[in-house]
């Protein structure tokens, strides 16, 4: 890939078989390349450029994805597309006979290269009388490199901004941990495919800690407890002393504890409170076994303890 303010142009570059170290030499590559595509030649070079004025504003920020089209396990072309604030330029080459000679060159571990220029605006094209004016040098930054191949699972990509749909229906759906307390379906701001974009999925959306009140009713909005929630409850930051009158108190789903439970002899004031359900009889309240807070934890709440014997 080479490109500056006013021109994008990607190029392939096949290798023969390395040596037997798994070096490739500079006599085994192809310097000069073929299956090269220009964002000229492909008509779009009035919409990439420095300026609001352009799809692809290259004095902002923008997201470069190429990906390899492969037809009985060899490769016959690529697709690269730059995304920007919901807007894309799509550069597609076709050149099965040549880019099937990449296909073990990039499957064995050889990387993509890039590199950044000086301004020269395409000949002909609009934008020559602005690049005399146009700044330079500039700050080029390249980030959140990833190489990934099919199967392979995509980084968590915490810092890239996120386009947030529904509630996945377990708490820990994708990439949602047991610390998840709002688990919800998302991909990257800036990917044309979106909800198709092999980037989506289940992401966590909120992970501060929580303190849970009672359940949830048909007249509460539950939308943050998922379709598979077991105990879907009144919530609220667990640091947060308005506690439910807090501004973020909502209906979250209230994580399932594998450990141990200890109760206490308090009783709750309702049997239903907490996640001790309709039917309860004998409403308690309790903590995880393990966590040192004991009955001062975060995860501290009503449960049932209606098959506990305590006489015992």
């Amino acid at each position: 890939m080479e490109a500056n303010q006013w021109g994008f142009h990607t190029t392939m570059h096949a290798c023969d078989a390395p040596n037997q170290q798994g070096w490739y030499s500079a006599e085994s590559c192809d310097f000069r390349g073929q299956c090269a595509v220009d964002i000229e030649d492909a008509g779009a070079a009035d919409r990439y450029g420095p300026g609001a004025q352009f799809d692809i504003n290259t004095l902002e920020p923008f997201n470069v994805r190429v990906d390899y089209h492969q037809f009985d396990s060899s490769w016959v072309g690529y697709t690269t597309t730059m995304t920007q604030s919901g807007r894309s330029i799509v550069l597609s080459g076709d050149c099965r006979d040549y880019a099937s000679r990449m296909t073990r060159n990039v499957t064995d571990g050889m990387p993509s290269s890039s590199v950044a220029g000086a301004p020269r605006a395409p000949s002909g094209s609009k934008a020559t009388a602005v690049v005399k004016s146009a700044a330079w040098p500039v700050e080029t930054v390249f980030s959140n490199l990833e190489f990934w191949t099919k199967g392979a699972t995509p980084s968590k990509m915490e810092d890239v901004p996120m386009v947030w749909h529904r509630t996945c229906s377990h708490m820990q759906s994708g990439e949602c941990d047991k610390n998840c307390s709002w688990c919800r379906f998302s991909f990257p701001e800036d990917e044309p495919l979106g909800l198709e974009s092999d980037w989506a999925t289940c992401r966590c959306f909120e992970d501060r800690k929580m303190s849970y009140g009672h359940p949830c009713t048909c007249f509460d909005d539950m939308y943050a407890c998922g379709s598979a929630c077991k105990n879907c409850n009144k919530s609220w930051p667990a640091d947060d002393a308005d506690r439910w009158w807090s501004s973020d108190a909502m209906c979250r789903c209230v994580p399932n504890d594998k450990g141990t439970i200890t109760f206490g002899d308090h009783q709750c004031k309702e049997n239903h409170s907490g996640i001790c359900g309709w039917n309860c009889k004998d409403c308690r309240w309790s903590w995880p076994e393990a966590d040192p807070a004991t009955n001062k934890s975060d995860k501290a709440m009503c449960r049932c303890a209606d098959s506990l014997d305590f006489d015992q």
